[in-house]
């Protein structure tokens, strides 16, 4: 009896629940100017008086206040046919409660209360019986659920379009594109220097003595996609975290709570990819640099995103894209060094060499033996990892250069 009683409750709570979502649903598509939780108050107000015959004392001022929503309220009520159903169905599964397990003359007083109710609204509706409530029950429930997830849909429209009409636009002209061309062709020509600098410097190479301004635009060839992919990461970050933001201070609006912004799950991967990173470099693990890119990678962003870059500088947009852009650029060019130096360390010069040389002078095969490290328009490098030097050939006492 007592699963039954609870079966009846629950489906009483669901009724009350489905007339302030429908409330809820009208107002979201026709009073944009208020707010999602005035709505929601407002709506499970009205369901209050009209399902408990009276509001809160707490919130007649509340009431007072918004007088002229209050009144659409009742007048919606009393226009639509399905929340005058509703009603009817919440009084008829009240009186059904009182009389469903034990029928004394209280709970038979109770029950014929709240049947007079139901009749007031719809004269001819019959009291429930057992086999009127399982199926009066089944209708709720699927119309419950349906109209929960549709609410949830409008719900977050209804926040898309308020976060939408606040969002600064980004103007779009020939010199927003020539602008983008600019930073990707600046980090374009840095690639092949930096690349060079920080990889053959490490084998004790000073590339000024080797390399000319042609060599490292050559060589940024081959690292071109570091600069459109920091281009394209700059631009998507800012407006994606734009949005995000100004999505999150709408939604905290729209509820009427103070917006606080937390870091507490970037707090949380910084820390881990800290231990992450301490494990791998104690037990040398491989790939043990990307983790620690990835980590310098999080806290410069985090460092950045503390200043207070558009309270300071007018055109913040483009500042944020340019400085998000250098950050991904130098963390992946420390990457990409430090990856490469790491295998050029562990690996067998047959096993990383992908060329093989043909010399003009007799003995010089013994190159081969050695690291291919890089070449440019004159000189090629090599580097002997058990004597731990490297070595430096013109280009022209090559022969032939194979591929293995």
């Amino acid at each position: 009896m007592r699963i039954y009683s609870r079966i009846i409750l629950r489906c009483e709570s669901q009724i009350f629940q489905l007339l302030r979502i429908k409330i809820q649903q009208y107002f979201l598509s026709n009073h944009k100017e208020a707010t999602i939780a005035k709505i929601y108050k407002i709506s499970h107000l009205t369901c209050l008086k009209y399902l408990q015959g009276k509001i809160p004392d707490e919130y007649i001022a509340f009431q007072k206040q918004e007088s002229g929503l209050f009144k659409r309220a009742d007048e919606l009520v009393e226009q639509r046919k399905d929340l005058r159903d509703l009603l009817v169905h919440y009084f008829r599964v009240k009186s059904f409660y009182y009389i469903s397990c034990i029928e004394t003359e209280l709970l038979r007083t109770e029950s014929d209360k709240y049947y007079k109710k139901a009749t007031e609204i719809s004269e001819s509706i019959p009291r429930l019986e057992r086999k009127g409530f399982t199926q009066l029950n089944k209708e709720i429930q699927k119309e419950y659920r349906k109209s929960k997830k549709e609410l949830n849909k409008q719900t977050k429209e209804f926040i898309a379009e308020a976060t939408y009409e606040i969002l600064p636009r980004i103007e779009i002209s020939t010199s927003h594109i020539s602008f983008i061309f600019s930073i990707s062709a600046t980090i374009f020509l840095l690639t092949g220097y930096l690349y060079n600098r920080f990889y053959l410097g490490h084998f004790g190479i000073e590339v000024s003595h080797f390399f000319t301004i042609s060599d490292y635009i050559s060589s940024s060839i081959d690292k071109i996609y570091i600069a459109c992919i920091a281009s394209i990461i700059g631009i998507f970050t800012y407006v994606g975290g734009m949005l995000s933001r100004i999505k999150n201070e709408v939604k905290f609006s729209q509820y009427e709570s103070e917006y606080k912004a937390s870091d507490s799950y970037i707090v949380i991967l910084v820390v881990g990819i800290s231990f992450l990173t301490v494990w791998s470099f104690y037990k040398g693990v491989p790939g043990k640099f990307g983790l620690l890119s990835m980590l310098i990678l999080f806290v410069l962003m985090g460092i950045y995103h503390r200043l207070p870059v558009e309270k300071l500088i007018k055109n913040s947009i483009y500042v944020s894209i340019i400085c998000v852009a250098i950050i991904y650029f130098c963390v992946h060019i420390f990457w990409d060094v430090t990856k490469n130096i790491e295998k050029t360390s562990h690996m067998k010069p047959e096993n990383l060499n992908k060329y093989t040389f043909s010399f003009k002078k007799p003995g010089s095969n013994c190159f081969n033996k050695l690291i291919f490290l890089s070449a440019n328009s004159n000189y090629i490098f090599f580097y002997d990892k058990e004597k731990n030097k490297s070595y430096i050939m013109p280009k022209n006492e090559i022969a032939i250069i194979e591929t293995k």
